[in-house]
């Protein structure tokens, strides 16, 4: 039996039940202890023992030994040590007419479940937010003071929504979800209306970055940025420690440039501790060789990270869809052929409901072994799901692989794990080198899609982003649309392990019907495989440039700018859509009306005007603003689109008037705020957010 910690603090019931089964109890405080780990021959008491924020018992044996062994070895099950979950608070979520949409419901250990009524069981739950548009919390006071002009507050989450109706006696709203679920459905709301709001960010990266985006939505329903402004709490991390002893008027008014650097700022101020390394050698006659296995043969090694790469329209994620369907049952030519195999799926640009359910169903997929993964996150109270994010969540997905016994991960696009900037190669390989170490430790392939840059070239240099994609991957496989031929052709650009290159291969996208859950039909593409195929994807885009098309582009690009841009931005512009210097200049004399080169003056560059904006007698004169006409020569077109995207015919003139000096940006309201710098603050540094992860994989039903 345990010996007795002395002088400990009242022990959570399941802690309480783990230590007394330990050996060598000793504590460390707080909820923490040290005890003999009980799954190997334990002399320096190696095991921690804690209680989570979470309401978890927490384990870490620093010999190494896993959690579940070590609870194991005990006679124990997790749910054993899970403490009885309670429900805390409520909340509810109503249209503006009052009628109850879904509620929120807050439980112990800062747990949170969405749930709306069931549609045909009265006084029953549904436990997720299929079909259900999300709204602003308390949603009926706001419509009221958003029609009368009254000021609203928007917040991160419910219990600072309540503590400002309690403190300040304010209007207050915020989204279900937490941080970084704000969407334009909920800025709808906020249309025509005159109200001041004033939005208030965590102090957090993620509560900074939340305020933003919520800032920039409103603004994308015409919500005047003099309407709006963004602050933060003079002590604390949120509202409701500022509402413990300071008033509105004591927020810090904080800029939307600003907003970068505080980001940085919160995370420097973010204590992390110092990782424990140790060196490990190895001799080469202690490794056991084998042979490399694939999936499918030559083009998807196991154990590796594969990249498939192609611009968009070709295909590439009904592909990669066809090629999994194609694993589940064992048909790939491979080392797995004729065995069935599972397949997870990290979807961020298509909607499971409506786009890959129905692309699943096309393809054939057995829909028990075919399962969308997310991540399930609690961050300072609020529950929410999100895309995985690298490296941080690779014992997540490695745990989904256990679990799925999964033989292919797919992540589309790979690009949106990245947490940082995805040119440069210390970002990336951050991300690729775990993902491979990932598929390498538990057999795996892991597949990314990724787009194509335009233009011609060598194809090694058409994966957008750094160099560091390509790298990392042991396959790259490319995709083109091949006109001439009607479909798209695949080719392996890279195969480090392949025994020989791989040939092109050709399919085909075909409208397909297929029957909805829901008793409708729809229309989605299908692969239909045309064989090997001699043309390659590297003759495909070095082909010669449409030169149309970089004249299109060019008119739609001046048109955008007035008439007049600066030249070496209009080149580097051009050349990042991936024409070349040459078909740039090609197209500037067959632009209609033609793009000519002139010297600004003395004191300016080269710059790029229209014949028609060079024409205007202002043209050249100081603080000149050129008027445009939108003709059928711009656009080639009876119509054409102004550049905030009306619509005019190409009989009408569209005056664009001289640009008013704009007054710095000032607040509409009345009370005193103070400003901010480019630190978090000298009254207090951003407090630790405390975020627990969980699994979330559904299986297709």
């Amino acid at each position: 039996m345990a010996s007795k910690p002395g002088n400990a603090p009242e022990i959570p019931p399941p802690l309480k039940r783990l230590i007394d089964l330990l050996e060598g109890v000793t504590h460390s405080g707080g909820d923490q202890y040290q005890a003999l780990c009980p799954h190997h021959d334990d002399r320096a008491a190696s095991l921690s023992v804690a209680w989570g924020d979470t309401g978890k018992v927490l384990l870490d044996c620093k010999a190494g030994c896993d959690s579940a062994d070590v609870i194991a070895r005990l006679g124990l099950k997790w749910s054993d040590l899970a403490a009885p979950s309670t429900e805390e608070a409520v909340y509810k979520y109503a249209d503006e007419d009052n009628n109850l949409k879904y509620e929120v419901v807050r439980r112990s250990g800062k747990k949170f479940q969405q749930r709306r009524p069931d549609p045909k069981l009265k006084g029953k739950w549904v436990y997720n937010m299929e079909g259900v548009e999300p709204l602003p919390y308390r949603l009926p006071e706001l419509a009221e003071a958003l029609n009368t002009g009254e000021e609203v507050l928007i917040v991160e989450g419910e219990s600072d929504v309540e503590a400002a109706r309690s403190a300040y006696d304010s209007v207050a709203t915020c989204n279900s979800g937490g941080a970084g679920k704000w969407t334009t459905a909920h800025s709808e709301h906020f249309r025509h209306t005159s109200s001041f709001i004033t939005i208030i960010a965590d102090r957090d990266p993620a509560g900074y970055r939340h305020a933003l985006a919520v800032y920039q939505s409103l603004q994308s329903v015409g919500v005047d940025a003099e309407q709006l402004e963004i602050v933060h709490s003079a002590v604390g991390k949120d509202l409701r420690d500022h509402c413990s002893d300071h008033g509105l008027e004591d927020l810090v008014q904080i800029e939307p440039e600003d907003i970068p650097s505080l980001v940085g700022e919160a995370k420097k101020s973010t204590p992390k501790s110092a990782p424990e390394s140790r060196v490990i050698v190895q001799a080469a006659s202690k490794i056991r060789s084998r042979r490399q296995r694939f999936l499918w043969e030559d083009r998807l090694p196991v154990g590796t990270l594969t990249l498939f790469a192609g611009r968009g329209g070709v295909g590439k994620s009904t592909f990669a869809i066809w090629a999994a369907v194609e694993a589940q049952f064992g048909r790939l030519p491979g080392d797995f052929q004729d065995e069935r195999s599972s397949v997870l799926y990290v979807s961020v640009e298509d909607d499971w409901e409506t786009q890959m359910k129905p692309r699943l169903t096309a393809a054939g997929a057995d829909m028990d072994a075919f399962y969308r993964l997310s991540i399930e996150y609690t961050e300072d109270a609020q529950t929410g799901e999100r895309i995985p994010n690298f490296p941080e969540d690779i014992p997540l997905i490695a745990e989904a692989i256990k679990q799925t016994k999964a033989r292919l991960v797919i992540l589309d696009p790979i690009t949106s794990t990245i947490q940082g900037d995805d040119h440069k190669v210390a970002d990336v390989r951050a991300v690729l080198d775990p993902l491979a170490r990932l598929a390498s430790d538990t057999d795996t392939v892991i597949l990314g899609i990724m787009h194509f840059n335009k233009g011609a070239g060598h194809v090694s240099d058409k994966l957008s982003g750094s160099h560091a994609y390509r790298d990392a991957a042991r396959s790259v496989i490319l995709f083109a649309l091949d006109e001439d031929n009607d479909s798209v052709v695949l080719s392996q650009d890279k195969g480090n392990y392949a025994r020989i290159e791989a040939g092109s291969l050709a399919y085909r996208l075909v409208d397909t019907v297929v029957e909805l859950d829901d008793g409708e039909n729809a229309h989605v593409a299908q692969v239909e495989m045309l064989g090997a195929t001699s043309v390659s994807v590297s003759e495909i885009i070095n082909r010669p440039t449409d030169v149309d098309e970089v004249v299109r582009w060019l008119q739609t690009f001046m048109a955008e700018n007035n008439g007049r841009v600066d030249a070496a931005e209009g080149l580097s512009v051009g050349l990042s859509e991936g024409f070349s210097k040459s078909q740039i200049g090609r197209a500037r004399s067959r632009c209609r009306p033609k793009v000519n080169s002139n010297k600004g003056g003395m004191a300016s560059g080269w710059e790029w005007v229209t014949e028609e904006t060079a024409n205007n007698p202002a043209y050249g004169q100081s603080g000149f603003f050129p008027k445009l006409k939108l003709s059928e020569r711009v656009l080639q077109g009876p119509e054409s689109l102004t550049a905030d995207g009306a619509l005019i015919r190409a009989d009408e003139e569209l005056a664009l008037p001289e640009e008013p000096e704009r007054e710095p940006s000032k607040s509409r309201r009345t009370r005193s705020r103070s400003t901010q710098g480019s630190s978090p603050g000298s009254s207090g540094t951003p407090s630790r957010t405390k975020t627990r992860t969980a699994l979330t994989i559904e299986v297709e039903k």
